[in-house]
């Protein structure tokens, strides 16, 4: 993160928030940090590494919960297996 955000050059940044997003939304089925950043990589171009980061830690971190997603407030529920796995549409 600090390359990205005091540097400037791109990357993408893997958390916890970020692992769980990409794999509740089926970015990336992995539990390895380094291959969830791979399969980020090969599907976001370069320029939206890092905004893309950002956006999953801080969706993870308020949106998406590991305890108590606010699935009903998500804009991605569309596209999220986790939402369609525990609601019923």
């Amino acid at each position: 993160m600090i390359a990205a955000l005091a540097f400037g050059k791109a990357a993408v940044i893997v958390d916890t928030h970020v692992k769980r997003v990409a794999q509740r939304v089926g970015l990336s089925s992995s539990e390895d940090p380094l291959e969830i950043e791979m399969d980020l990589r090969s599907k976001v171009p370069e320029h939206l590494w890092t905004p893309l980061s950002l956006l999953l830690i801080l969706h993870g971190r308020y949106i998406c919960k590991a305890r108590a997603p606010q699935c009903e407030e998500c804009l991605l529920r569309d596209r999220c297996e986790y939402f369609r796995e525990t609601h019923t549409l």
